[in-house]
């Protein structure tokens, strides 16, 4: 009984800790867009940390 919870704690555990790796290849240099209704366009600027592997994004809000 003690082995299974100990195994299920250390199973627990280890996906937590997998879980919060997310390398990341392109980055934004924001977090939040706040734009006045004005506005039709925003820009802002990504890029592409990754120099072997070239990497697409594309976005838009309707």
């Amino acid at each position: 009984m003690k082995n299974s919870r100990r195994s299920r704690v250390i199973l627990l555990a280890l996906a937590a800790a997998w879980s919060q790796c997310s390398p990341a290849a392109v980055n934004v240099d924001r977090t939040r867009i706040i734009m006045d209704a004005s506005q039709k366009t925003v820009a802002i600027t990504l890029n592409n940390d990754d120099k072997t592997t070239p990497f697409l994004a594309q976005s838009w809000v309707t």
